[in-house]
């Protein structure tokens, strides 16, 4: 089993990879029989590197989807958007306030109705989840200290790990209030 996780680490991209394989009974369903998940999502090192293209489209998109939702304060009501250019800018000089991310993270530790954390396409019934831990870990990356967030739950909902990353940074760019 050890090969063969290396084997499909070796297929996989470095962000996606597996800890280890194991054998189940022929008829385990991964989707019914499965009792809970781990999701671990990597956010860049900040301030970002002058060659980190890869986390430069993260903090762009995140910004993008930032100012796209109203704000009391934004003045988002005359229409105008921060251009590419501002926006670039501002991605390559962010900070992440990790007590702010955290003290968001804690907020959705629980159960709770993620619909609003789910992308439009999903088809489950329910969109109540329980998640056991929302958690900040600190990771020394080759760039400099950059966090991973931490997901384990009882399910997700479709693209909801990558809309609570995406909050979380927001929230840890100040680009969104950790309380609400």
């Amino acid at each position: 089993m050890a090969a063969l996780t290396a084997a499909l680490n070796g297929c996989l991209p470095s962000d996606l990879q597996l800890r280890s394989v194991e054998i189940v009974p022929r008829e385990f369903d991964v989707t019914r029989d499965c009792m809970w998940k781990r999701y671990r999502y990597s956010l860049p090192a900040l301030p970002l590197a002058a060659d980190d293209h890869d986390g430069l489209r993260l903090l762009e998109m995140v910004a993008r989807q930032a100012a796209r939702a109203p704000s009391e304060s934004d003045g988002a009501e005359d229409g105008a958007r921060p251009g590419r250019r501002r926006r670039k800018a501002a991605a390559r000089q962010a900070t992440l306030d990790v007590e702010a991310i955290r003290r968001a993270a804690r907020l959705l530790q629980g159960t709770h109705d993620f619909a609003a954390f789910q992308a439009s396409g999903g088809d489950q019934k329910s969109t109540v989840r329980t998640l056991y831990r929302c958690a900040v870990e600190p990771r020394r990356d080759v760039e400099g200290d950059a966090v991973d967030l931490v997901l384990e739950g009882d399910g997700f909902l479709y693209k909801m790990v990558r809309i609570v990353a995406g909050t979380l940074a927001m929230i840890g760019m100040g680009l969104a209030p950790a309380e609400i």
